[in-house]
């Protein structure tokens, strides 16, 4: 067998796997009704303040309705965590037998979903500002569309007022595969 067909570097997982599970806190709440589509694993999700205790809703979807996500610990939209790939029971699968990719690939509307709020989790992560993926580095949530970005995007830089720093998390390897997939860490919750 030649050489060049043996991989030289794994995938990172896929978005929404949680790793390093020795230090993770994962809370379940239900997906607001305001969400039409649900988190989709490895996205970022906020916290929407109501009347049952607060429910998820994923942050880009927020944006869409108008709502700026904040970093403000324990405020209506705040940044609390990433959706986790911790589905216990699936009303239906589809796709294509044998496919590599996981046909379900978000949380339902009023089902409940799992978020990470602290630990280490697989995400997509861009990086269009070409700052590099680094061990360490920092995380932004990209509120405003800008530099090829969308909004509920994660990148590795910061764009003026139309970024937000992901509190108290980083980069934790800074290797990213051909998925644009890599290994982020929150160090603390946001949300209590």
């Amino acid at each position: 067998m030649p050489g060049t067909t043996v991989g030289k570097q794994m995938n990172q997982g896929y978005p929404g796997t949680y790793s390093r599970n020795g230090d993770c806190i994962i809370t379940p709440r239900i997906v607001t009704s305001g969400d039409a589509s649900g988190p989709a694993f490895g996205a970022a999700v906020v916290l929407v303040q109501d009347s049952t205790g607060g429910t998820w809703t994923d942050a880009a979807v927020a944006m869409a309705a108008g709502h700026t996500p904040v970093v403000t610990q324990g405020a209506n939209y705040a940044f609390a965590g990433f959706a986790v790939r911790e589905v216990a029971t699936l009303e239906s699968f589809s796709g294509i037998p044998g496919q590599l990719t996981p046909a379900i690939q978000k949380y339902g509307v009023g089902l409940p979903a799992d978020v990470i709020e602290r630990g280490s989790v697989s995400v997509i992560v861009k990086d269009p500002q070409s700052a590099g993926y680094k061990a360490n580095g920092k995380v932004f949530l990209r509120l405003v569309a800008n530099l090829g970005g969308v909004p509920g995007d994660l990148e590795t830089a910061a764009d003026g007022g139309n970024t937000i720093q992901v509190p108290n998390c980083y980069l934790q390897t800074g290797i990213v595969d051909a998925n644009s997939v890599c290994e982020v860490t929150l160090l603390s919750r946001n949300t209590v």
